[in-house]
């Protein structure tokens, strides 16, 4: 059996299955700069934005990763379905 890679699969959609991931990413920017320039009036380098049902953790200006409840992104903190950083 062969594995496939993250970044394999991400091509694929891209090139192959006609997914706009730069279309998407820009997208998904819009959505979290109300969280994003919260985090940045108070300074902060590593933070949550709550978002859609979901956590998105920012480090150093970089998503690194997406938390869902599922996942205990609950845990992260009360907050609302509004771009809030946390």
């Amino acid at each position: 059996m062969v594995k496939i890679s993250d970044h394999a699969l991400l091509r694929h959609l891209e090139r192959v299955g006609f997914v706009d991931v730069e279309g998407y990413r820009a997208a998904l920017v819009e959505q979290l700069a109300r969280g994003v320039g919260t985090a940045r009036q108070i300074g902060a380098d590593h933070y949550v934005i709550r978002f859609s049902d979901a956590g998105y953790v920012v480090k150093n200006g970089v998503v690194v990763t997406v938390l869902t409840h599922r996942m205990g992104f609950a845990s992260l903190g009360a907050g609302t379905d509004s771009g809030e950083a946390r």
